[in-house]
């Protein structure tokens, strides 16, 4: 059995991570395991979290590299009123992770237990479908329902075109990328973290699902750390290396 572990402390926000691993874990029938990282041994945890020593972002990424991990889930900060930031600790995670990682924001809603909906945001690539497809093969088998996402920059926006046109366009790009059967395929034009966040704030949608390579030039790191600060939803994030 798969586990999915949820990362704890004594701040605000680890009740929302711990809801979020229980339903997924619920939803893809993984085993749940809550673990808080500490380097004071006699540090007191909570009757359902499993005390693991030592500096945190180091025993997350070392738990995280168990065989039988599905996924970590821990809180995007410590704090609900530190807005627009990213924990550092979330940070080394999530650069230095092998598995995908759930980030929760504060006041995250509940995660559905049943069919929720998952937005995901492609660059029409090979490598970001590779990627992907376990995760979306995971929540699919899961009845999970997913939304296609595809944000066209400066450089690849397509010409003037009709509405039609544009419906040809992403009836096109579902075909490319069929995986999770995807109701329908969104199309935006603009800086693609902020474009994510825009369609992710539709009530319709329960989490984001995003491919990362874990780079961390221009154009990387940066749409990933405005998620990560701006998403008002769990964000699924996949690492991986072309």
């Amino acid at each position: 059995m798969t586990r999915i572990i949820a990362f704890v402390d004594h701040s605000p926000v680890s009740p929302g991570v711990i809801n979020t691993a229980s339903a997924l874990s619920r939803l893809v029938g993984a085993d749940l395991d809550v673990v808080h990282a500490t380097e004071d041994p006699n540090a007191p945890t909570s009757s359902s979290a499993r005390l693991a020593e030592g500096p945190a972002g180091d025993v997350l990424v070392a738990e995280l590299g168990a065989g039988d991990v599905l996924c970590g889930v821990i809180g995007s900060r410590s704090m609900p009123a530190k807005s627009h930031r990213v924990g550092h600790i979330a940070q080394h995670v999530l650069s230095h992770s092998t598995v995908p990682l759930v980030i929760v924001p504060p006041n995250a809603p509940d995660l559905p237990e049943t069919q929720p909906t998952i937005l995901v945001p492609h660059d029409d690539t090979p490598a970001t479908g590779h990627a992907l497809e376990p995760m979306i093969e995971v929540l699919s088998a899961a009845e999970a329902r997913f939304v296609l996402l595809h944000v066209f920059d400066d450089q690849s926006v397509p010409p003037a075109v009709s509405s039609h046109d544009l419906d040809t366009i992403a009836d096109e790009f579902m075909l490319r990328h069929r995986r999770g059967n995807p109701m329908r395929c969104e199309l935006r034009i603009g800086h693609a973290g902020t474009r994510i966040v825009e369609v992710a704030s539709d009530s319709e949608i329960d989490a984001i699902l995003v491919a990362w390579r874990q780079e961390t030039g221009p154009g990387r790191a940066d749409v990933i750390a405005h998620l990560v600060r701006e998403s008002g939803v769990p964000l699924i994030v996949v690492p991986f290396t072309d």
